[in-house]
């Protein structure tokens, strides 16, 4: 792109629907906020291209970028463009959802994002990922974000975290445990839990000896019961047997 050296207060650049085949030259325009380069008329193996410098340049006064249409497959080298505001790439070639995360994440003014018709739309967690990656975002493919929506992603992020550095530790300190184990200068989980449960044992042994007391203190109770009642059915045997007697005394 020549002959804009002299445009040093332009704040507005629209060159949609042209031959462009890479962004550069724009050095100059130090006061640019908005470029439009959407849908380039490109060979069909050929992607529009960046230039580092222009890029560069341009992160300190552009907000707004529209780039739709160009089959790019990356966002990488817009990554320096750090006080984008609005930016537009749909319909475009881009796949890596890692990639695009690490790109919007370094932009911190980002407020709308537009990747409709991107393959990388249709990856599971997609909009999550974007979402916790740009803290000031209000509007990602034609929707807008709730507070909600985005303090229940960013506590999910944060318990995600939690258990990576809890992995991580774990995978540090593995070695260390294991020698020790080894060495038996440090008891296994395993045995740990088998000693613990061998009081329950005890206990239920306890719980077995007085039972048996019990069942022995209840047999000694059934014998007592069944004299009493040999006892008292004797004693009714022993009745007629007086009266006969009395009778016959009378007699």
């Amino acid at each position: 792109m020549e002959n804009l050296d002299s445009l040093c207060q332009l704040t507005v650049l629209n060159l949609s629907h042209n031959c462009i085949s890479k962004v550069e030259g724009l050095d100059s325009l130090c006061e640019l906020r908005e470029l439009y380069l959407q849908y380039q008329n490109l060979p069909e193996d050929q992607s529009l291209e960046f230039d580092t410098t222009t890029v560069t340049w341009l992160s300190e006064c552009l907000k707004v970028l529209n780039v739709s249409g160009n089959k790019l497959t990356s966002l990488a080298p817009l990554r320096p463009l750090e006080y984008l505001e609005h930016f537009t790439a749909e319909d475009n070639d881009v796949c890596d959802l890692q990639d695009v995360v690490d790109v919007f994440g370094n932009w911190k003014t980002i407020r709308v994002i537009k990747l409709t018709g991107n393959p990388v739309c249709h990856f599971r967690k997609y909009r999550d990922n974007v979402v916790v990656s740009c803290l000031e975002l209000e509007e990602l493919d034609g929707k807008v974000i709730s507070q909600p929506y985005r303090n229940f992603l960013l506590n999910w992020k944060q318990c995600q975290n939690l258990q990576d550095r809890k992995k991580e530790s774990y995978a540090v300190l593995r070695p260390f445990l294991e020698t020790q184990i080894k060495n038996k200068q440090l008891t296994p989980p395993r045995a740990v839990r088998s000693a613990s449960v061998a009081p329950k044992v005890d206990r239920s042994g306890s719980s077995a000896s007085s039972s048996q007391s019990e069942t022995s203190c209840g047999s000694k109770n059934r014998s007592k019961s069944a004299q009493r009642v040999a006892s008292k059915t004797k004693s009714l045997q022993e009745v007629p047997l007086k009266f006969m007697k009395k009778i016959t005394k009378n007699r």
